[in-house]
């Protein structure tokens, strides 16, 4: 017999919910950052020639120059 209070929910109910509101709430933030960081590129248009960016990527880094005392 009930006592008048609301049945409570099942354990498998309840964590369902947690689960879904959980994995939801991820989501939203996750797209937050995209949409804040990456969604938007600075140039739009922005074309670099191949050699140049092959040039920059795999030059020999320059060494510091120690000789100025």
């Amino acid at each position: 017999m009930n006592t008048g209070s609301s049945p409570a929910r099942a354990p498998r109910e309840r964590l369902a919910l947690t689960l879904f509101v959980t994995i939801a709430l991820k989501c939203l933030i996750l797209y937050g950052i995209w949409h804040a960081f990456f969604s938007h590129p600075q140039t739009r248009h922005m074309l670099l020639p191949a050699a140049q960016v092959e040039r920059h990527l795999f030059s020999a880094p320059a060494r510091p120059d120690f000789s100025n005392k």
